[in-house]
């Protein structure tokens, strides 16, 4: 379903009011130079001009999406419906309920500010949940989209950490109860995870596990502790 309006005879912006996908199946792949099937060319040239996409809400119900990497597993994500809000304006508001490798999950997202001042960093959060294990990330980025320069704060907690694996595709984790809290930073080039604290009480542990800001202790006939460190 389309609703929308043009301006200026498309040459400046398209604007569609509502559009609903149903049923759609889309393959995302990765080739092994690093291109996505996704990425389209832009035309340049004296004639090529710039026509602007704004989509204030985007509905998708009962579809899929598969990506595809030569350096990984497909994965599929089975949509029974998503929304999203802002697309072209801010806040951008996203809520879904997905199943991700077989296992379920909802999603809740809000990004951007409206009237933010030029070059204010983009704020945004997330919140995961399956079952009852949830996972929630705050922070900000220096531009939409842009994960270099990342500042954000993470926090998970749950009866065990397994659903959460079975989505990102981790095998191992222990299956009790959890609590995590770390500061993920991106610099473009390397993913680290920096006030690293929380418990684990998993039964294939000793005894309960924390971890506190790259120390881990094992606490079993007198504390036992591990300095992570390199």
């Amino acid at each position: 379903m389309l609703n929308g309006s043009c301006g200026r005879c498309c040459t400046e912006e398209i604007r569609i009011d509502h559009l609903l996908i149903r049923g759609a199946r889309l393959m995302l792949q990765k080739t092994a130079d690093g291109r996505g099937s996704w990425q389209l060319a832009t035309r340049k040239g004296k004639g090529a001009g710039k026509i602007g996409l704004r989509f204030p809400r985007v509905q998708v119900i009962d579809s899929q999406i598969t990506f595809a990497s030569p350096q990984a597993p497909v994965r599929r994500a089975d949509i029974a419906w998503l929304q999203l809000d802002g697309l072209g304006t801010e806040p951008l508001v996203v809520q879904a309920a997905l199943m991700v490798n077989q296992t379920p999950l909802t999603l809740n997202a809000r990004a951007g500010a409206a009237n933010a001042p030029t070059g204010a960093r983009w704020p945004f959060q997330v919140q995961a949940q399956s079952a009852d294990t949830r996972v929630e990330m705050t922070g900000s980025a220096p531009a939409p989209f842009d994960p270099g320069g990342l500042d954000a704060k993470l926090r998970g907690h749950g009866p065990t950490a397994v659903p959460f694996g079975q989505i990102a595709g981790i095998n191992g984790l222990p299956a009790g109860p959890f609590r995590l809290e770390t500061d993920p930073s991106w610099d473009g080039q390397t993913l680290q995870a920096t006030a690293i604290n929380g418990p684990s009480e998993a039964d294939v542990l000793p005894a309960p596990l924390t971890v506190s800001d790259g120390e881990i202790s094992v606490p079993r006939d007198g504390p036992w502790s591990v300095l992570l460190t390199g």
